[in-house]
């Protein structure tokens, strides 16, 4: 094709047909015939409200249902908060599986406590993740399955857009080769302004649009259906200083503890570094630069000279032999009981491109406000979770974790 233009339009062109085949596609699928809107389970009622994409608040939503059937037990703190407390033999007969995963993270969370946050049950990083991703999947083919969900688009959806997409995308660099680039900015812009016209298509990962029976019941929800929801709790309960709202997701730096079964919120903050000047590995540092070019001035110019670098070297042990007794001075271990309040990892790029996976732990000793963050190996992080009980050995004086023992069992 002579013009490189016409080359570009006619991929945008082929990329609009193909999403619009796309979408009339899944226009055509044959859904289940929907149930009324107000016997739609609770979880599914905020997955069409938050338009395809499950907000934490179902957390609640599905907590005060339960709570409605005798499943569990809700109260509000002082401040307002939402609290929750497992119920004997919750799990025995019929349930929902997020209802069931609801409850199950209940006993694991609560612990010795007698009530804990409902906020405790939402977003804390990894150990969130996993439980999350099996409610809101539950939650999500069960709204398909009644009707008011697109299900998830297939291969050939995926197949078909993929590859529109990406002949676009070397249709624009063919174009950028032929005529440069203060063209090819003007055609990128006009790409995006048309982009904005056919980019929403149903993808059931995101934020999907909902087929007509859910927006109608997304609908009624917003507008009349606020009658049909779980009622609040009215009991308060005096112990449990919990904040408001509900369900929150808690900043970078902070987590829910529940050490001595009373919850409270901790900081979380980095690991320490340990110590570098004072330890033995910094002499070494400090005397190999003064030796190696001790020797070569001696040897080229004359002992004067060779004793420049030796002097600096004695004026720098004078600083470290101080830094050094304040590091004896510190205990080599010391042990202290603790609950897991976080799990993390990170990334740890070396040289060459190769990357690393790091592993780390919070724990609260129910003492600080600062919650003791140590960098753990992969057995360590995999042992434990979040709201285990577990005794914490460590070094004061190198700042390191030594070890990690639960209750029951040997050193992890």
């Amino acid at each position: 094709m002579d013009n490189p233009l016409l080359l570009v339009m006619a991929c945008i062109l082929l990329c609009t047909v193909v999403r619009l085949a796309l979408r009339r596609r899944r226009s055509r699928i044959a859904l289940p015939p929907a149930p009324p809107a107000d016997e739609l389970p609770p979880a599914v009622v905020q997955l069409l409200l938050g338009e395809g994409k499950l907000p934490t608040g179902a957390i609640v939503a599905v907590a005060l249902d339960l709570a409605a059937a005798g499943r569990l037990r809700t109260a509000r703190s002082e401040s307002g908060g939402l609290v929750v407390a497992a119920v004997e033999g919750a799990c025995d007969g019929p349930l929902r599986e997020c209802e069931r995963l609801l409850l199950r993270r209940v006993e694991q969370r609560q612990g010795g406590s007698e009530w804990m946050p409902a906020s405790a049950l939402g977003p804390d990083k990894e150990d969130f993740g996993s439980w999350w991703q099996e409610f809101e999947a539950d939650v999500r083919s069960e709204a398909v399955a009644l009707g008011v969900l697109w299900p998830k688009p297939d291969r050939v959806e995926k197949a078909a857009e993929s590859s529109a997409l990406g002949l676009t995308g070397l249709a624009l660099v063919y174009l950028y080769y032929r005529i440069g680039m203060p063209l090819v900015l003007d055609v990128l812009l006009a790409v995006l302004s048309l982009g904005f016209l056919y980019i929403p298509i149903d993808h059931g990962t995101a934020s999907p649009a909902l087929p007509e029976p859910g927006r109608k019941a997304a609908e009624w929800w917003r507008t009349a259906g606020t009658e049909g929801r779980a009622s609040e709790p009215t009991a308060d309960v005096p112990t449990a200083d919990v904040p408001a709202p509900a369900v929150e997701t808690l900043p970078e730096n902070q987590a829910w503890s529940s050490f001595g079964g009373r919850w409270r919120v901790v900081e979380v903050g980095a690991p320490p570094v340990p110590p570098f000047w004072g330890e033995p590995g910094a002499l070494v540092m400090l005397a190999i630069p003064a030796v190696v070019p001790a020797i070569i001035l001696g040897a080229a110019i004359g002992p004067v000279a060779a004793a420049i670098p030796v002097a600096l070297f004695a004026v720098l042990f004078g600083f470290w032999v101080p830094a050094y007794r304040r590091i004896c001075a510190l205990p080599e271990c010391e042990a202290f009981d603790a609950v897991v309040v976080r799990r993390w990892t990170g990334i740890h790029r070396a040289a060459q491109s190769q990357t690393t996976t790091v592993y780390y732990c919070a724990f609260d000793d129910g003492e600080r406000a600062q919650a003791w963050s140590f960098k753990v190996d992969r057995q360590q992080w995999a042992q434990v979770a979040v709201g285990d009980r577990v005794r914490v050995v460590y070094s004061p004086r190198w700042r390191n974790l030594r070890g990690l023992t639960t209750p029951g069992s040997a050193q992890i």
